[in-house]
């Protein structure tokens, strides 16, 4: 088994083994599987692979063997971790915000005082 991770593009890509791809399952919107003449999954492609995607889904419904499952569980963790912080609001930023005036009216009453 292999896997090789784009940054830029989030993408995810596993290899389970060497059979040839005859075909692709999409699982979901960002999750699809390639498989063989057979309907064996050989290969997991995953988008947007820094948000939660369901590794379970592919194990169970590709009966994949006990290493293979754990070997995606191990990697959706690890992407899952290499995501970069999300930003947040600093909290005078907040404040900001909470006393925001909530029409143009009030806005303007402001502005002139």
């Amino acid at each position: 088994m292999s896997w090789t991770f784009d940054v830029e593009s989030q993408s995810l890509y596993v290899r389970l083994s060497d059979e040839a791809i005859e075909g692709q399952i999409e699982l979901d919107d960002g999750t699809i599987v390639d498989v063989d003449a057979e309907g064996n999954a050989v290969g997991v492609e995953v988008l947007r692979a820094w948000a939660q995607w369901d590794f379970r889904a592919v194990a169970e419904r590709f009966e994949l063997s006990e290493d293979a499952a754990k070997f995606l569980e191990l990697l959706a963790v690890t992407v899952g971790n290499m995501a970069p912080p999300r930003q947040t609001v600093p909290n005078e930023m907040t404040e900001l915000v909470q006393e925001r005036p909530s029409s143009s009216a009030n806005a303007l009453d402001l502005a002139l005082a």
